[in-house]
């Protein structure tokens, strides 16, 4: 709950906020298994300064219980 209120008060001070997904590329590997990976571009205004991130996003989805559930992400970040 702390990490939740921490998130909150962070993002209540952040404007302009942008998200762009390109490059999504879906690979299946195995009868019950997904990789997918895509380029994500983030804008977001804080306090008057621009902050701009690109990152290379993997992740991967299994079906668990005869339901798709993401079971792993993982994300390089330049910003």
């Amino acid at each position: 709950s702390s990490y939740i209120e921490s998130v909150s008060q962070g993002w209540a001070i952040a404007t302009d906020y942008e998200y762009k997904r390109t490059n999504t590329k879906i690979t299946l590997s195995g009868p019950a298994k997904a990789v997918v990976t895509a380029t994500i571009s983030e804008t977001v205004t804080v306090q008057g300064q621009t902050i701009r991130t690109t990152s290379t996003e993997t992740a991967v989805i299994e079906i668990v219980g005869g339901k798709p559930m993401i079971t792993s992400v993982v994300a390089n970040v330049q910003m």
